[in-house]
């Protein structure tokens, strides 16, 4: 059975908000409340804007997988671990290169069950 993140075409396990609910192709939640995207270029838009949003700006991985993955929904020690050994980079490391965050979201991507 595909994965929630492939199903909804949402990557990154987005939660329905109102940003998410004006983010392009945005077509409505599931049951658990995550977003659903018309189609996965959506989905990757939504998961790039909000992790180059003013929100997530020069914070350091620990810090975002923090805001991201709340430790009330996720076990942030497992997830800061996964995406460090994934996309080479340090849990207090701050993301500022484009391609560091690249990196960063691909992992997150990974984690969040990308797959079908």
């Amino acid at each position: 059975m595909p994965s929630r993140s492939f199903r909804n075409n949402n990557p990154g396990n987005i939660r329905d908000s109102s940003w998410t609910r004006a983010q392009p192709g945005f077509m409505g939640h599931d049951a658990e409340g995550f977003a659903i995207f018309s189609d996965w270029g959506h989905g990757v838009a939504a998961i790039t804007r909000l992790l180059c949003s003013s929100s997530y700006r020069n914070l350091t991985l620990r810090e975002i997988i923090s805001r991201y993955a709340p430790a009330k929904e996720n076990d942030v020690n497992a997830y800061v671990a996964f995406v460090c050994t994934r996309a080479g980079i340090k849990a207090d490391e701050k993301i500022t290169a484009p391609h560091r965050l690249c990196e960063v979201m691909a992992a997150m991507i990974v984690h969040e069950g990308w797959k079908s």
